[in-house]
């Protein structure tokens, strides 16, 4: 992903460019561990997975095409659920950086007042 061509937002807010650049940047250097086998009907369950995890959703915009990518940090890997026209995969990564990002306390502080 280019970091110029995306928007990354946590709990709605976007994220500085500063910190998006980085998110972006740990997001290509992460290593994929494995992708999920999704069955017609079943999309739903990886799109809002039930976790207490909230995500960074990252949206793309190539062209007329538009895709989300729904990013859910855990201590032990990174789940990814990315959604375009109709089609919905999901996978797992690994990337210590993104286990670990954590946001400005200008983001955080916008979240709270």
């Amino acid at each position: 992903l280019n970091s110029k061509d995306v928007t990354v937002t946590y709990i709605g807010k976007h994220l500085e460019e500063e910190e998006k650049f980085q998110f972006i940047d740990y997001f290509n250097e992460a290593t994929f561990l494995k992708q999920y086998d999704i069955f017609p009907g079943n999309e739903k369950l990886f799109l809002h997975p039930d976790t207490n995890v909230t995500p960074f959703v990252i949206s793309v915009k190539k062209g007329k095409k538009d895709s989300n990518i729904f990013v859910y940090c855990f201590v032990d890997y990174v789940y990814v659920v990315k959604q375009y026209n109709k089609k919905v995969v999901a996978y797992d990564l690994r990337s210590e950086n993104l286990q670990k990002f954590t946001l400005s306390t200008r983001v955080i502080n916008r979240d709270v007042i």
